[in-house]
């Protein structure tokens, strides 16, 4: 991949939208005896979405079979939308599209799975996981270093925020909200 042209597409990503099972969590689903059911979260993505709340970007995330979880996890963390996209995932990206003020062209989608491939394949920032299935792979612009559920989602904040400009003031905005004795922007993940 031409670095140029990776670098003008990140200048138009307004949203990142993040799927769940295998992006955000390593696709692990533990169920215990009693029905509980357990899922991992990084706490290096989670730094970085809260992060990206300082920054003009968007995130969404979405899910074929949304949890409990994840939807607390997600308002804990600040999330702009989370997406039960119960009748596929391009049904659903279409939906927002026709609510929102952006284009495939603004969205960058990080999956790992065939279910996000008819997103992927029409976005403008198509992102895979490293443990992400080979036709998921084949179509993405990028191929993060980390695995899913382990810092896949910072690096790829990290890298468009850093690649727009945004990262440092971002960063700077977060430190500030942390040290303002009335706001604690870690409240929510103890």
């Amino acid at each position: 991949m031409n670095i140029n042209y990776l670098k003008r597409i990140i200048q138009d990503i307004k949203v990142i939208m993040i799927d769940i099972d295998g992006v955000l969590t390593d696709g692990k689903i533990y169920i215990t005896e009693g029905d509980w059911r357990l899922k991992s979260f990084d706490q290096k993505d989670s730094l970085g979405i809260m992060i990206t709340k300082y920054s003009d970007l968007k995130q969404i995330w979405i899910s074929l079979h949304l949890t409990e979880i994840a939807k607390k996890r997600g308002a804990a963390l600040g999330v702009d939308e989370i997406i039960g996209a119960k009748y596929g995932k391009y049904a659903a990206v279409e939906e927002f599209l026709l609510r929102e003020d952006v284009e495939y062209k603004n969205i960058a989608y990080i999956g790992d799975d065939i279910d996000d491939y008819m997103v992927m394949e029409r976005c403008g920032f198509p992102i895979a996981v490293n443990d992400a299935v080979s036709d998921v792979k084949a179509l993405a612009k990028y191929i993060t270093k980390s695995n899913g559920g382990n810092g896949a989602v910072r690096e790829v904040i990290e890298l468009i925020l850093k690649e727009q400009g945004k990262w440092e003031t971002a960063v700077e905005k977060f430190f500030d909200a942390v040290k303002n004795p009335l706001v604690d922007p870690t409240q929510n993940l103890r």
